[in-house]
């Protein structure tokens, strides 16, 4: 079986990390730009327990994306491929938008609810040091949204904003941070 899925990129434009002691709770206050730009991942189950990603058709370590995985779907195999347009590191949300994607088409395969997949993309984001609000940025599902509450459901809240973006304009300055 053979699951696809998008996940788009998203800016934190406004930013106020809050800590607590779990992952699901933890994340960021702000607001921030859905783009229309992002991530597709293809995933197929493997009858052993390899989990291999490849992303722009390179193999990769892919911590977030692999943490996800395996707390989804613990000793089972997929082969991922994730093709994102967007530059890794710089501010896009790249691991959020992949591992999300990824992780959606790891609970379609084993039958689970969306919910899930939302939840494990969140928690590696945050125990591999990826982004702390990506995720629950992407929730409402409008190009722009305010996490108004840290986390994610049921801890955190995102909001849409009543705001139209007919064209953006994006300028990368600067190398890739890893985060």
């Amino acid at each position: 079986m053979k699951v696809k899925a998008f996940c788009p990129g998203h800016i934190s434009c406004i930013f106020a990390p809050c800590h607590h002691p779990g992952p699901l709770a933890t994340g960021s206050k702000g607001l921030g730009i859905v783009m229309g730009l992002g991530s597709e991942a293809y995933v197929a189950k493997r009858d052993d327990d390899i989990v291999k990603v490849t992303i722009n058709g390179i193999e990769s370590d892919a911590p977030v994306t692999k943490h996800a995985i395996t707390s989804l779907a613990p000793g089972k195999g997929f082969d991922v491929f994730i093709r994102c347009p967007l530059p890794q590191g710089q501010g896009f949300g790249t691991s959020a938008s992949g591992t999300l994607a990824t992780a959606m088409c790891v609970a379609s395969i084993m039958g689970m609810d969306d919910s899930l997949a939302v939840k494990s993309a969140h928690t590696a984001e945050n125990v591999c040091g990826g982004g702390l609000g990506d995720v629950s940025g992407l929730l409402p599902g409008t190009a722009v949204t305010a996490r108004i509450r840290e986390g994610v459901p049921p801890f955190g809240e995102s909001v849409p904003v009543d705001i139209e973006l007919k064209r953006l304009t994006v300028a990368v300055l600067g190398p890739p941070i890893s985060t």
